[in-house]
């Protein structure tokens, strides 16, 4: 089952059993999943490398954090979920060891604006932007 990828500044996380190129994906079976009791939820991932994905969820069953690691337990990267009062996802972080990457959504679920920061060494701000519209 295809479940999609998520990925952002070049790194993917595949959410299936097998790649789309029909070649074996990453990831070993099912069995190395460990998922919550009650909604199912993943909470962590083993890859067949050794790399070791952890996936955290707020009391109302969103996804908070997705966490991607080395097998020696050492951050590639993070992402980091915000909601507002009506469960709509408005912020997403991205974060690896250089940079952070936030995106700001509507209650649609479009991309509003963001700010990218170069956390090594001056942690100062080097892209920030707003999504335009056209009026016709």
């Amino acid at each position: 089952m295809n479940l999609g990828e998520s990925g952002i500044g070049g790194h993917h996380a595949r959410f299936e059993a097998s790649g789309r190129d029909g070649k074996a994906s990453p990831w070993l079976d099912e069995a190395s999943l460990r998922r919550s009791p009650s909604a199912g939820r993943r909470l962590s991932r083993l890859g067949g490398d050794g790399r070791y994905d952890t996936f955290s969820y707020d009391t109302d069953e969103r996804l908070t954090t997705e966490h991607y690691q080395t097998p020696q337990q050492t951050t590639l990267f993070r992402f980091d979920y915000t909601y507002d009062d009506d469960g709509n996802r408005y912020r997403k972080e991205y974060r690896d060891d250089d940079s952070l990457r936030v995106y700001y959504s509507d209650a649609t679920g479009a991309t509003t604006d963001g700010e990218d920061t170069n956390l090594a060494p001056s942690n100062r701000v080097v892209r920030a932007w707003t999504k335009t519209t056209s009026s016709t």
